[in-house]
């Protein structure tokens, strides 16, 4: 049975197949309107409260401030002081998706969109500014460092180092594959709107068949209808790129009308900047080629990354990148933190550098973790930890033992990126 809410006198199944269509609709929209992507939308002051004031803030800079920072800001712009520090604080947590002393400010909760890493400082939430957003700490490494002065690095958004060779690679290796045998056998419910939908089920397989995003209409084979053409288009642009060509004019109109495409289908559109420019350098950042300095990265560009390089898929020596997001990180951070808590004297920052959770909502979601992790957001390394994790998964998968791959047409297959993606995309709901 389908669980959702229905105006009177409509079917379950009529209104998902309503909402779908309005979603496909969106979608089709998106080469006609991609280019008002970066404009500020007009506000009227007078009747600007607080909590808009505060999103302005995230919209304009969507990375993480401290209340020090916020305040600031509101205070240059609004200078008549309309509202207190103290209000603006109190807001703060309010909007807060997961702050421990949300639960004082009951009239803000419907507003939350945003996420508190800790120690004053908040960032948007998933869905809402501009992306799926983030999380704890960063990596420190081995023997004979001070553990100490690298999670003051990670504070500061420093790149993680390098996992050391040896004894824990071996390890990590081990952990990744109980971590892939634990979802094999847990029982999974497919969820829609935080209700049960549809039959519970177990194995790899199973639960790739249950995926669907952003209705249950909305299934495998749906989607792959939808973004196949956009990667293979992606793909042939990005073999131009590789191979020195460069892009002219119609090169990056196209690109942007992709990019703006996959922002639209994740309904992750409100990004701080938008261009034909923006597109092309996140395509340069994601395939390794020169001109991808600044590079912009959110749980928008993520989509836009892993569709740049979705060709790579089965070519030797090449890393297609995972939408590394909310619930794709949420499902792996958190099943490695209680695997990873119950062993003394294992530091995840050691065995999994720069691998932390994009913090969000809806769902489980945000889930409680015992350990420190890494704080990704805003960050490519933190987008190439979550996808170098995702292929690490996937190698596992075709040693074989766990079922191959249903394919959208009704076969089976290789494990690919984006078929273990959409298992944990529907496993960190």
């Amino acid at each position: 049975m389908i669980v959702t809410r229905c105006g009177e006198g409509v079917s379950s199944s009529s209104r998902l197949l309503f909402d779908a269509r309005d979603a496909h609709r969106g979608v089709q929209r998106a080469a006609s309107d991609w280019s008002g992507a970066g404009r500020a939308r007009p506000c009227n002051h007078e009747h600007m409260t607080c909590a808009d004031a505060i999103r302005e803030v995230f919209q304009e800079e969507p990375r993480v401030h401290t209340a020090a920072e916020v305040v600031a800001k509101i205070g240059a712009r609004y200078p008549e002081g309309r509202w207190a520090p103290g209000t603006i604080r109190a807001m703060l947590i309010g909007l807060c998706v997961n702050h421990g002393s949300a639960h004082h400010y009951p009239t803000y909760r419907r507003q939350a969109f945003l996420y508190s890493p800790g120690r004053g400082r908040f960032q948007p939430a998933d869905g809402a500014v501009d992306a799926r957003a983030p999380a704890s700490e960063e990596p420190a490494a081995s023997r004979g460092r001070n553990v100490r002065s690298d999670r003051v690095r990670a504070r500061r958004g420093a790149r993680p180092r390098g996992l050391h060779q040896g004894a824990a690679q071996r390890e990590r290796a081990a952990v990744v594959r109980h971590l892939v045998d634990e979802i094999h056998q847990d029982l999974f419910q497919p969820q829609f709107r935080r209700e049960p939908y549809g039959e519970r089920v177990t194995g790899w397989p199973a639960r790739l068949r249950t995926y669907f995003w952003p209705h249950p209409v909305m299934d495998l084979r749906a989607t792959s209808e939808t973004l196949t053409p956009w990667f293979d288009e992606a793909g042939e642009l990005s073999r131009r790129l590789l191979g020195g060509a460069g892009w002219g004019p119609e090169e990056r109109r196209r690109a942007a009308v992709l990019g703006w495409s996959i922002l639209t289908w994740g309904g992750v559109t409100r990004q701080a900047a938008f261009s034909e420019e923006t597109v092309e350098t996140v395509f340069r950042r994601a395939l390794g080629v020169g001109g991808g300095e600044g590079a912009p990265m959110n749980s928008g560009w993520t989509k836009v990354a892993a569709m740049a390089t979705a060709f790579f898929e089965g070519e030797m020596h090449r890393a297609p990148h995972v939408i590394w997001d909310s619930r794709v990180s949420t499902s792996i951070v958190s099943r490695l933190d209680r695997r990873l808590a119950r062993t003394p004297g294992v530091d995840p920052e050691r065995l999994f550098p720069g691998l932390g959770v994009i913090g969000g909502r809806g769902g489980t979601r945000p889930r409680n973790l015992e350990l420190r992790w890494a704080n990704p957001y805003g960050r490519w390394w933190g987008q190439e930890a979550g996808s170098t994790m995702t292929r690490e998964i996937r190698d596992v998968l075709n040693e074989g033992g766990h079922g191959w791959m249903p394919l959208p047409d009704g076969g089976e297959g290789k494990w690919t990126i984006r078929g273990v993606e959409s298992v944990l995309f529907m496993d960190g709901y």
